[in-house]
């Protein structure tokens, strides 16, 4: 696996040790360990030194899909030394090229970002910086994290980076010099005297190579084998209780936690169950107090056993809330005071978390993410949760003049000492938060296989990016923007989100996102519809969530029994292809609330979907780009014809108020 490019890329790296800039160039590889892991990945460690610095070894672990030698690779290394080297900044800011690659011939560079905040969908959304050559030749940087170089006389090929940070906050970004590609830190990736003989040393982020690039190859990457978490990436159905929470407290003058008790939750699960959830998870208000995580007694009497018992017999999965806080009167914060996320030298002040007990925050980049992790791992043997949501935690939090301000520059956590500016401590915590955010997962994997951890994404300032998808998922929206995105007033009385009502709107927000799918599948980017009616929202909401985000949540309890019957009919026969429509690269015709607005979602064996969303009456024709399943269930109004080659025509004909219409493949 290190090849001849890979090791090239390597070579050009350059780093600051003691005050003198030292290459990357080594004289052999030698590799010293070879496994397979569990998600079909082999995983090889080499081992040599650099010749302009013998003492300092680095290490390289470069991972990729057994048997496949066309597989994009994903790559890291390690700087150490047994004698005293450190890392240093004599310039004020960090000296890491982390990879450098000649391009003597290309036509176009192409960034890919991930992490651009859209505020009139209130969401992450990718794009595609065409202008990214221009850019890069008129001296100026991308960020990233993933840049695809269209080469003259080779195919084309893709670098990206494994963090998380909202656009433009960079820290690493690509850049050109002297018709070389080289990928640099920006700020935080070290602390100035960050010592090579110390604990881990020089440590780089995870990098991606496909050379080949192949999108369809690089998505069956990130799908099967850049995660060794493979339930994450299962395209599971999950309900969550927060919509309900939220919808009497907005429109019915109650309180968030007045109906999180058993006797609800209870309700909620036989009516999940018809419809066909997987995965039930109950929001804030189901615990005593924040940081410790003992079940509320007085809401749940017997500590959710009942429920537990209730869910396995539907074989559905449990879920719960946390975020980073920790109540004042929680054992957890009397043991972790050292950890309190913290901004300057005056103390916080805590605050009620969701109408229970004032918390303080802990920050997840010092010793504190041991603990966190462990009480998961404990409620799991204690209650069975295996999925686990984790919110409101921010990488910034406002900004100083144009710059971000991260969220602790505390002196005696794990991104910096005394002896380190708050700036230094600053960057380096907001370098180190998705970093360390995907070690809670991935330890809480380790002790827990089955276990889910789901990183709440739905507000800006958080660390999203290709860091955090290596152990886990994201919950995507919430209910999108507020009023106050569009600058309209909020109307006395009512909730603050714009699209917190059902209906079709909502839905063509949320598919907004689909466009992620042609990079990394909608199964790691949880996303929740409404159940409620009439019919024609129900089948919306049952069509727009099978093209992978497969989330539900609103009134489980005021359903009618029809509606209850029809999202669990289609819903159920999803199921019987989902995997199929997980591993289908993704063809779209058509933009959300466009008319007709087509996804095509195929694998190779025939079986998957065809939905067509329109917002006009009509009649839509479509003919597959892949050959489909002879066997389909299409719904009404729809007629489905193969054509010889085995690619299936399809019309579909909209009358008043139908929006949405599919046909499953393979069923």
């Amino acid at each position: 696996m290190i090849n001849e490019l890979l090791q090239r890329l390597i070579a050009g790296g350059r780093f600051e040790i003691d005050g003198q800039t030292i290459s990357g160039r080594t004289a052999a590889w030698k590799r010293q360990s070879q496994q397979q892991l569990g998600h079909g990945v082999t995983q090889s460690v080499y081992l040599a030194k650099l010749d302009a610095l013998p003492d300092v070894q680095m290490e390289i672990i470069a991972q990729q899909a057994t048997g496949e030698p066309a597989a994009p690779v994903r790559f890291c290394y390690r700087l150490t030394s047994r004698q005293k080297h450190a890392m240093t900044k004599s310039a004020g800011r960090d000296g890491v090229t982390y990879l450098s690659l000649p391009l003597p011939a290309f036509m176009a560079l192409v960034e890919i970002r991930l992490s651009e905040f859209l505020e009139l969908t209130h969401t992450y959304t990718p794009a595609y910086a065409e202008d990214s050559t221009d850019r890069l030749r008129d001296g100026l940087s991308v960020n990233g994290p993933i840049l695809w170089v269209i080469r003259l006389t080779a195919p084309p090929l893709l670098l990206a980076y494994e963090h998380g940070a909202q656009h433009p906050d960079a820290f690493l970004h690509f850049a050109l010099a002297e018709d070389q590609l080289l990928l640099r830190a920006a700020k935080g990736n070290y602390l100035p005297g960050q010592r090579l003989d110390i604990g881990n040393g020089f440590e780089s982020p995870w990098f991606h190579l496909a050379n080949p690039y192949d999108a369809a190859g690089y998505r069956r990457f990130m799908l099967k084998h850049q995660s060794g978490n493979s339930e994450s990436r299962k395209p599971y159905i999950f309900y969550n209780t927060w919509n309900y929470q939220e919808r009497i407290q907005g429109w019915h003058g109650k309180k968030y936690l007045d109906e999180m008790n058993q006797e609800r939750m209870s309700r909620e699960i036989d009516v999940a169950a018809k419809i066909g959830i997987d995965c039930f998870v109950i929001d804030t208000g189901w615990f005593q107090k924040t940081g410790d995580w003992q079940v509320n007694r007085q809401r749940f009497p017997d500590g959710l056993k009942s429920i537990k018992r209730q869910l396995d017999d539907h074989g559905m999965k449990l879920g719960l809330w946390f975020d980073n806080a920790a109540a004042v009167s929680s054992q957890m914060l009397a043991g972790h005071r050292d950890c309190v996320q913290r901004i300057g030298p005056d103390d916080p002040k805590p605050s009620p978390v969701w109408e229970s007990e004032e918390s303080l925050r802990l920050c997840p980049v010092s010793r504190w993410w041991n603990a966190f992790a462990d009480e998961m791992i404990r409620l799991h043997k204690e209650v069975g949760v295996s999925y686990f949501k984790l919110d409101a935690i921010g990488q910034t939090s406002g900004c100083i003049g144009s710059a971000p301000r991260y969220a602790c520059d505390a002196a005696t956590h794990e991104h910096g000492g005394a002896e380190h500016s708050a700036t230094e401590r600053s960057e380096r915590f907001g370098y180190l938060l998705p970093i360390y955010m995907a070690k809670i997962a991935e330890r809480v994997r380790t002790s827990v296989p089955e276990a889910i951890v789901d990183f709440d994404m739905t507000e800006g300032g958080r660390c999203f990016g290709l860091a955090f998808l290596s152990a886990s998922k994201f919950f995507l929206i919430n209910n999108g923007p507020y009023y106050h995105n569009y600058q309209v007033p909020n109307p006395k009385g009512y909730n603050s989100n714009l699209f917190f009502y059902p209906g079709p709107a909502r839905n063509a927000l949320c598919r907004t996102t689909a466009s992620f799918d042609k990079i990394f599948p909608l199964t790691a980017l949880l996303t929740h519809y409404f159940p409620d009616g009439p019919a024609e929202y129900q089948l919306d909401s049952a069509v727009s969530l099978m093209l992978g985000h497969g989330g539900i949540w609103g009134d489980l309890c005021a359903l009618e029994a029809d509606g209850v019957g029809l999202l669990g009919k289609w819903i159920n026969l999803y199921k019987k292809v989902r995997d199929d429509v997980a591993n289908a690269y993704p063809v779209q015709t058509g933009k959300p609330s466009g008319s007709p607005e087509i996804h095509e979602k195929i694998h190779a064996n025939g079986r998957g979907l065809v939905a067509t969303f329109a917002q006009t009456i009509g009649r839509y024709e479509y003919v597959t780009k892949n050959p489909a399943a002879a066997t389909f269930t299409a719904m009404e109004g729809v007629t489905v014809t193969h054509r010889p080659d085995g690619r299936a025509q399809i019309v579909a004909e909209f009358f008043p108020k139908q929006t949405a219409k599919v046909v499953l493949f393979g069923v």
